[in-house]
């Protein structure tokens, strides 16, 4: 999916990726360590944003390592509306939504303390399907 000039882009200066991003477009991605992003792949991890434009390493299957300026594009800003990927048994409508161990997105089941809800997702999909996905990360409390 190509952006425009005046979509949002991630204000946090990002120099490396832990893994191949490319065609992750709509999986979750969090901050693995300083300027370093990689797929969300456990409710443990906070969800950082959404993948718009994935890309790879500069020099490719080592990681983590540089990615090219510009190449990748997250959206982060808490309550953007973005188009997610369904994880293995999909999402339903205004349901709380959490990452799969793929970086995809389930309905949340009860989670347990520390672990984060990404967001609400507006529309319903089976898995592997785009879906619209409210972006809010909550950790659950006691």
């Amino acid at each position: 999916m190509a952006l425009g000039s005046l979509t949002y882009k991630t204000p946090v200066k990002i120099a490396a990726i832990e893994s191949n991003l490319t065609a992750k477009a709509g999986f979750i991605v969090s901050l693995t360590a300083e300027e370093t992003v990689g797929l969300c792949t456990t409710a443990s991890l906070r969800p950082y944003g959404v993948v718009v434009v994935g890309a790879d390493s500069l020099t490719p299957g080592s990681y983590p390592s540089q990615i090219a300026a510009g190449a990748l594009e997250i959206v982060d800003a808490y309550g953007a509306t973005i188009v997610a990927m369904a994880g293995g048994t999909g999402v339903t409508l205004g349901s709380a939504v959490t990452v799969t161990a793929t970086g995809a997105c389930n309905d949340a089941p009860a989670l347990g303390l520390g672990e984060w809800v990404v967001g609400y997702a507006l529309s319903s999909a089976a898995a592997g399907e785009s879906f619209l996905l409210s972006f809010m990360p909550v950790v659950t409390q006691a």
